[in-house]
């Protein structure tokens, strides 16, 4: 028997916990048995035995998407305690908004579920928000009578998530059944207890309000200083180049010549300029062996950067540490760049992470590293590349077609990099730096109601 793994199962718990009688090995490896039987001990009520109201889903189609409107929010949005609208969605009408909001609409207070996708099963709590927005069929919606704050933060607890992990079906893209969320197992503590976890979560979204504001001011003084009007020259539809010119640019297509490129230029002629490569060191990692079994060092995506920086939080694979043998771990104040991908070029963020834990990137992401004396603060860099200026000028140079898209190296080094004063740079810095701070607060206040709500199970045991 050495090797082999043996749980012992009433059938009587089989037909009270699930709804389609489920015998395979993977739903009661010992592991999982061992953390839910913590649950026996204290008073629990399923979910669907009035704890909620309304447990439904996104709608099931994807809709015709729009430039400008109502957010069309999905799994991305999902986070562990909150709700990330800078994590990137798509925009759908007002027309089409109401139409979908016949079969759900979120409002504040509603318990928001990730039920589509690998890895973890997230949840949050809509926020008082002053717009609407309608979800996508990889959110689920609950409706709780019972504390959504509570509700929410036991979610996220490694009782919430073995349980939805069990109820999971697929492999490439995992599903969470409605009526498999309806029978989550609920602990049941006092009202006072769910307040407490309210007041703690409540912190938590004022710390990540005030993050959100700090860098917005950021934004601003960035703005302020690069106060360029953008509207006349999207209103030329023409422009003339001598073959000189389009000979020496290399180029052919009207897109790179569009009359605001030009006014771009000529006022960034105005500043003192430089550029990347100038002021920063250049790397870029290989390789895609990821470790299955090894969490040695982490591996940055795309899908990780934000315009409020790296979730680390969110990586899903791996290298052992003998696979990033030369490869460029990231540093604090690391500016991380994706070059390629539909969707993805483009994206900047700045690595603020200050753990133990080991990072690298991703093939498709370039890492700028501050020479010594540079005359761009990593923030300012990071900041106007994210800028609508910088992603005018990214875009220009972009080369392939679909879904294959990049940019060269040499062309990222030609965009000019504008120098501002060093009192204008260091507020930006200050403002960024404080931003990122406020994040990590919020993000341990979060991390203290889940694990509050842990003891107080085991304590109950």
């Amino acid at each position: 028997m050495d090797g082999l793994e043996i749980t012992e199962v009433n059938i009587k718990y089989i037909r009270e916990t699930t709804h389609d009688f489920r015998i395979d090995s993977e739903f009661y490896r010992k592991g999982d048995v061992a953390v839910l039987s913590a649950l026996e001990a204290v008073d629990t009520r399923m979910l669907n035995d009035g704890l909620a109201d309304v447990i439904t889903d996104g709608t099931h189609f994807t809709p015709d998407y729009v430039d400008e409107g109502i957010p069309f929010l999905s799994a991305v949005n999902v986070k562990k305690g909150y709700l990330d609208t800078d994590a990137g969605h798509q925009y759908i009408t007002p027309e089409e908004h109401e139409r979908l909001c016949r079969r759900v609409r979120p409002q504040e207070g509603d318990v928001l579920l990730r039920k589509v996708g690998v890895g973890d099963r997230l949840s949050c709590v809509v926020p008082r928000l002053d717009y609407e927005f309608s979800i996508f069929v990889s959110v689920a919606l609950i409706r709780a009578n019972i504390n959504p704050y509570y509700l929410s933060a036991f979610i996220n607890t490694k009782y919430g998530q073995t349980q939805l992990r069990r109820f999971n079906k697929g492999i490439s893209q995992p599903d969470l059944h409605l009526e498999d969320i309806q029978r989550l197992i609920v602990p049941i503590f006092s009202e006072d207890f769910y307040d407490s976890i309210q007041d703690i979560m409540l912190q938590s979204q004022e710390a990540r309000d005030e993050a959100n504001r700090q860098y917005q001011e950021a934004e601003e003084i960035l703005q302020e200083e690069l106060n360029i009007d953008l509207a006349g020259a999207q209103q030329q539809s023409t422009t003339v180049k001598s073959f000189s010119e389009v000979f020496g640019a290399g180029r052919l297509d009207a897109e790179y010549f569009m009359p605001e490129y030009d006014d771009i230029l000529s006022f960034l002629a105005t500043f003192d300029t430089t550029s990347i490569p100038a002021e920063y060191d250049i790397y870029k990692n290989s390789g895609t062996d990821y470790s299955a079994s090894s969490k040695d060092v982490g591996v940055i995506k795309t899908k990780q950067l934000t315009n409020r920086g790296i979730n680390t939080d969110g990586v899903e694979s791996y290298f052992d540490a003998e696979t990033c043998k030369g490869s460029t771990f990231l540093k604090r104040g690391d500016v991380v760049f994706a070059s390629m991908g539909v969707g993805s070029l483009g994206k900047v963020s700045m690595f603020t992470y200050e753990g133990g834990k080991r990072f690298v990137t991703d093939s498709t992401l370039k890492i700028y590293r501050a020479k010594d004396g540079a005359r761009v603060l990593p923030e300012v860099l990071c900041l106007f590349l994210q800028s609508e200026i910088g992603q005018k000028l990214i875009y220009r140079y972009v080369v392939g077609s679909t879904g294959i898209i990049n940019i060269y190296d040499r062309d990222i080094a030609s965009i000019p990099i504008p120098i501002l004063p060093p009192d204008i740079q260091h507020d930006i810095a200050s403002r960024i730096q404080q931003s990122f701070t406020l994040r990590r607060q919020a993000e341990t206040l979060i991390a203290q109601a889940v694990k509050s709500v842990e003891h107080a199970i085991e304590q109950e045991e």
